[in-house]
Formats: structure tokens, C-alpha cells, sequence
């Protein structure tokens, strides 16, 4: 099983899955995520976290199933983290993980 397939097996029951997010854009965050050179532990953290729902809470539609891949990417690098993603990544690994 690779990183991607583990990731999405591992977060299938993340609170955001399902009422935000789509299976198809859940897959293409998560690659993403993987693509920005952060290990599997850390990606998982992610999808898992506060940060999914406060990413949808971000988006200026916030319906349920509308949350995209670009959208996100706002969220990322929006106003609400001035770290984008190394503050999340830096989060995750002082929360539990490390890569």
C-alpha cells in the first residue's frame, strides 16, 4: 500500500469527509499534502485535524460537499495562518508526529 492509499484508508472516518469534502477532493488534498514533502504520519494529522473544518469554514460558499482542492489551498494561504502550511506542519510535529 502506498503513502496515498494509506492516508485515505486511515482517515475515511475524519469528522470533514463526507459533510465538506468529496471522496474525489479528499484524494486530491491528500496528494497534495504528500506532495509537499511531509511524511504520511503528518498528512494523516492533517486531514484529520481542525484545520479540514476550519478550512471549509474559510471558504466563502461553506456547503456541505463543496470544499475543493483549490479552496483549500486558500485556506492555506489565507489570513488565518500566517505560517501556511509549515505552521500546520510545525503544529503536527509538535503535537505527536515527526517525519
Amino acid at each position: 500500500m502506498n503513502d496515498l492509499q494509506l492516508a485515505i484508508e486511515l482517515t475515511e472516518d475524519a469528522y470533514s469527509l463526507g459533510p465538506y469534502y468529496t471522496p474525489r477532493e479528499w484524494k486530491r488534498i491528500t496528494k497534495w499534502l504528500l506532495d509537499q514533502d511531509c511524511c504520511v504520519e503528518v498528512v494523516i494529522w492533517v486531514l484529520m485535524s481542525k484545520h479540514m473544518r476550519w478550512a471549509s469554514d474559510y471558504s466563502s460558499d461553506n456547503k456541505p460537499d463543496k470544499m475543493s482542492l483549490k479552496k483549500f489551498q486558500s485556506y492555506i494561504n489565507g489570513n488565518w495562518l500566517p505560517n501556511g502550511l509549515k505552521g500546520i506542519f510545525k503544529e503536527a510535529t509538535e503535537t505527536n508526529y515527526a517525519c
